[in-house]
């Protein structure tokens, strides 16, 4: 995604025209007040952001603000502009921060359309502010104060984050009728002979080349922008963090991309017994000749490969340190013999991690990973199942089930305990790989059975008995 932000450094024309609002607003502004003004700008504005010796540049500019306005407020942009482009960029930051709670859910966005778009404050459920991306304006406090600079606020960015590419290109468009409760666009990816396409995301494939680790025979269904901003980070040499309940597809989405762009993938399961010299490697005896062996780490970062950790929060916090440095450099060290030994990653190099929620009261084992090693991902994504049609319609092409009633019941069977579970109210869920085995059996076997076999015998017996009322007053 090409965020509003990214175009900043290298769009002459929206430079110009940021610069063009400055120059409007702050010449309306000062005119009203000038040294009451002032002070706000070098004082509160901008905050801890503007240096001492830029405070005197903006007195002198301004000193001759009576004499010639356009002249000193086209001389104080100039003089202001590193502090702006270090305050939007903080600002930025927190909008980027804003959209990872919504994909986790704690936080909502009503898309009325370019001009109308609802964000959920997020200190307060009751407060909502509305955005236009058209105008790149917004009703919330902060843009109020600072809008006389031409400077934005986080729910811009947010909303750009989340809905600009929809949006990106729409100001010139015809106007289109309205609909009740429209549908929400289905994407489908398009694939070429060069390059995988979902939505506003492309990845270009490489040679296949016969290599072993190119996954193969993956079927998967894409649906939201989950899929889309995984794209973005693997594009955009990014490391990605996926989080989400098991089964929900975390893994076999980078199987599948992998398996479409012709990328070879090493994969490694996390667990608690997972040592450092199991990513990094050992010295290891081969035909009677002590050697290293490099670990599953080092080598994809030296080939190139895409590497996946499932469940990293299950690793024990102490191994996980090591790829701090791999996170902020694209390099490790690693020391082989009592000699340090500087591990380089390949251009083609990409690190994805997975973790169930840590908060799901139904996996034990796992720990809340450390803001430290967090905070280095550059992209977090929150997976969730798929929905409902979807969910059928996956089910159904994979396990060869043609009822399409039963299976409708099957999903809503899975549906209604995974809200059970986020209630608290049952300690397991039902993943979409169990859906598939339960269509596989249903196909041979009556539904009880099946569900049986496939979900319920997988239950404790306080689970198991709340789970069988919801599937006997579904399938009754």
């Amino acid at each position: 995604m090409r965020h509003f932000f990214l175009q900043w450094g290298d769009d002459v024309r929206l430079q110009k025209e940021i610069a063009e609002a400055f120059e409007k607003n702050a010449m309306e502004w000062l005119t009203k007040d000038l040294d009451k003004h002032k002070h706000y700008l070098t004082k509160v504005a901008f905050g801890r952001t503007i240096p001492p010796a830029t405070i005197k540049d903006v007195d002198k500019t301004l000193a001759q603000f009576n004499a010639d306005p356009g002249q000193s407020v086209r001389e104080l942009y100039g003089v202001l502009k590193p502090s702006i482009e270090r305050q939007m960029e903080t600002i930025h930051k927190r909008g980027l921060a804003l959209a990872d709670k919504y994909n986790d859910g704690h936080i909502t966005i009503e898309d009325k359309g370019i001009d109308s778009i609802i964000v959920q404050s997020e200190t307060s459920a009751n407060n909502t502010y509305t955005v236009s991306l058209s105008a790149l304006t917004c009703t919330c406090p902060y843009y109020e104060k600072v809008k006389f600079a031409g400077m934005l606020c986080k729910h811009i960015f947010l909303a750009d984050e989340i809905l600009g590419d929809k949006y990106r290109n729409t100001q010139n468009k015809p106007a289109e009728a309205k609909v009740d409760n429209p549908q929400p666009e289905r994407m489908d990816p398009v694939i070429t002979d060069s390059s995988f396409c979902y939505g506003s995301q492309s990845l270009a494939k490489k040679e296949r080349r016969g290599n072993p680790h190119i996954p193969s025979v993956i079927y998967y269904m894409l649906e939201g922008r989950g899929p889309e901003m995984a794209m973005y980070a693997l594009n955009n040499n990014e490391t990605l963090l996926l989080i989400g309940e098991s089964g929900v597809g975390k893994s076999k989405l980078i199987h599948y991309l992998a398996q479409e762009t012709n990328t070879p993938l090493l994969n490694a399961c996390g667990h608690n017994e997972i040592t450092v010299e199991n990513l990094l490697g050992a010295m290891t005896v081969i035909n009677g000749n002590t050697i290293w062996k490099y670990g599953i780490l080092p080598e994809a970062m030296r080939r190139g490969y895409w590497l996946l950790l499932d469940e990293i929060n299950s690793i024990d916090p102490g191994v996980t340190k090591v790829i701090n440095e791999l996170l902020d450099n694209r390099k490790i060290t690693i020391t082989v013999a009592g000699e340090p030994r500087l591990v380089k990653a390949h251009r083609n190099f990409r690190l994805v991690c997975t973790m169930n929620p840590p908060d799901s009261p139904i996996y034990k084992g796992i720990e809340t990973m450390s803001f430290e090693l967090m905070d280095r991902f550059d992209t977090v994504v929150y997976m969730d199942y798929l929905s409902s049609s979807a969910e059928s319609r996956l089910i159904m092409e994979t396990s060869g089930f043609s009822d399409e009633v039963v299976a409708t019941k099957i999903v809503q069977f899975a549906t209604t305990i995974r809200q059970a579970m986020r209630q608290g109210e049952i300690f397991a869920t039902v993943t979409t790989r169990s859906l598939i085995s339960f269509c596989r059996k249903a196909q041979h076997f009556d539904v009880r059975t099946a569900a049986e076999t496939s979900i319920l015998r997988k239950m404790s017996k306080a689970d198991r008995d709340k789970a069988s009322d919801i599937f006997n007053a579904i399938f009754r």
